[in-house]
């Protein structure tokens, strides 16, 4: 179990979707595959908090944390990205993020 967090921010994404932060796993082989959107936004954005509690499936060996436009143009831009291993009891306790 994994906790994904930090800041991002966006300017003029437009087009026909969005600016999006992504978690892919697989088992390193490029099989058994997950994609999930943490963040998606479009449009013209301050600073805005993010975070993502993410159990891995049992077969995970590779993770990828992406992040860019997809069918869009304009600007993304991620501030104090952190990936910690958390435990379920930890999970529970965490508290919202403050200002960076």
């Amino acid at each position: 179990q994994y906790e994904i967090s930090g800041w991002f921010k966006t300017e003029g994404v437009a087009g026909d979707a969005s600016a999006i932060i992504g978690w892919y796993e697989d088992n390193g082989k490029w099989r058994n595959s997950r994609n999930l959107d943490i963040v998606r936004a479009s449009g013209t954005h301050g600073w805005v908090p993010f975070r993502q509690v993410i159990i891995t499936s049992p077969t995970t060996r590779r993770a990828l944390l992406k992040a860019g436009l997809w069918q869009s143009y304009g600007t993304i831009w991620i501030e104090g990205l952190r990936l910690i291993q958390v435990d379920q009891e930890r999970s529970a306790q965490i508290k919202p993020l403050c200002a960076p």
